[in-house]
């Protein structure tokens, strides 16, 4: 699905259950290190490493970043998050 397409998806459904949305950009989120902030550096395309030692596909850390934002944003406007109880099985993913 094209990105633009899913935006305008995700709004729709949160608007219609009165749900606020809020983009994050992800200008930069591949060049910072999700773990200690520092600047990294991308070896090739997809290999993300930090002077701090980490090292990880580099789409993988700019989602963490993502996510760090979208939390520290949250927090801020003093959204609470909650999570569904939910029956797995063991070994399956969530």
């Amino acid at each position: 699905m094209p990105y633009f397409k899913l935006t305008q998806y995700i709004e729709y459904k949160a608007n219609w259950k009165e749900i606020k949305v809020f983009k994050i950009s992800e200008k930069g989120t591949s060049k910072t290190c999700s773990k200690c902030g520092s600047k990294g550096t991308r070896t090739c395309q997809g290999l993300f490493k930090c002077k701090c030692g980490y090292q990880v596909n580099a789409d993988f850390n700019g989602a963490r970043n993502i996510l760090n934002s979208s939390l520290d944003y949250m927090s801020k406007e003093g959204v609470s998050l909650t999570i569904p109880k939910t029956q797995c099985k063991l070994g399956t993913l969530l």
